[in-house]
């Protein structure tokens, strides 16, 4: 699947994507059941690959 998006709407992804990843961190800490504390450590990591997928891609700019 191909997506193209703005130059905002790629900021924009990547301040979300920042935003979550910042809340994660203290749940994943604070989180009491195993099962829980590795769902958000499952998101955090996947967050962090899309994070990186945005950051790397080459992405069309609409006017």
């Amino acid at each position: 699947m191909e997506v193209t998006l703005t130059s905002r709407e790629h900021e924009l992804l990547l301040q979300m994507i920042d935003s979550r990843i910042s809340e994660l961190k203290p749940e994943i800490r604070r989180s009491r059941t195993s099962t829980f504390h590795d769902e958000l450590k499952k998101e955090l990591e996947e967050l962090k690959a899309l994070q990186a997928k945005l950051q790397q891609s080459n992405y069309d700019v609409k006017a």
